[in-house]
């Protein structure tokens, strides 16, 4: 009977339920975080300030943006629309 090798450690701060959800967490904390895109990292080089997180917080905040996203009716305005909308932005 052959020896497995020790599992990798897991980064620090994770847990896991079983196998599978161990190999999803190494598998992501070995990717190349750039790859993935983090929204509070995420600006381009010449505005590190403006990432998506802000941006949908600003948009977010700024009347009657929300209240047309959540509200019903709209005018005919589907949220989908909106969802569009705001990722041309971002």
């Amino acid at each position: 009977m052959k020896d497995k090798p020790p599992l990798a450690a897991l980064p620090e701060g994770s847990i896991c339920c079983n196998k599978k959800c161990y190999t999803i967490i190494v598998k992501d904390a070995s990717s190349n975080s750039s790859q993935r895109g983090d929204w509070k990292t995420d600006g381009k080089p010449e505005t590190p300030h403006i990432t998506s997180i802000k941006l949908l917080l600003d948009w977010w905040l700024e009347y009657p943006k929300y209240e047309i996203f959540c509200g019903k009716g709209n005018d005919g305005v589907k949220k989908i629309t909106t969802c569009k909308e705001l990722a041309q932005e971002m």
